[in-house]
């Protein structure tokens, strides 16, 4: 911070300014907190990094445990993802798996001549008496 005030508005500030430099609007590296006044006064005008190297430090310490717990997230999450898609892939193998031997079977019964099969009986003669 510039003037070392606290207790106002603080504004995130571009150190090189956005309208010079739009490739760099949103890297973490060009921001900085300056109050409203501050702020204000510099505007694009100038490129003054007012921030300590305390500040600077502790910010690459947050950023590199932010991108350790990012990266955790997203190996944690990719296994899922592969997970889930094992099981679908698994699943579209057993349906694909029952469609086919559904058609070999149709198929089987459906190629063979069809015969009926009845038992034959001896037809008893009935007498009708007039």
């Amino acid at each position: 911070m510039k003037c070392n005030v606290s207790k106002c508005e603080m504004h995130v500030d571009h150190i090189k300014p956005v309208s010079l430099y739009p490739e760099l609007k949103y890297d973490p590296d060009n921001l900085q907190v300056l109050c409203r006044d501050c702020n204000l006064e510099k505007s694009n005008k100038h490129e003054t990094d007012y921030r300590t190297d305390a500040q600077i430090s502790r910010f690459k310490n947050y950023q590199s445990t932010y991108i350790q717990k990012k990266r955790a997230v997203a190996k944690k999450l990719s296994r899922e993802r592969q997970l889930k898609d094992e099981k679908r892939r698994a699943r579209a193998k057993r349906r694909a798996e029952r469609k086919a031997k559904e058609k070999e079977l149709a198929k089987g019964i459906f190629n063979k001549p069809f015969v009926f099969k009845t038992k034959l009986r001896k037809r008893s003669k009935l007498h009708v008496s007039k």
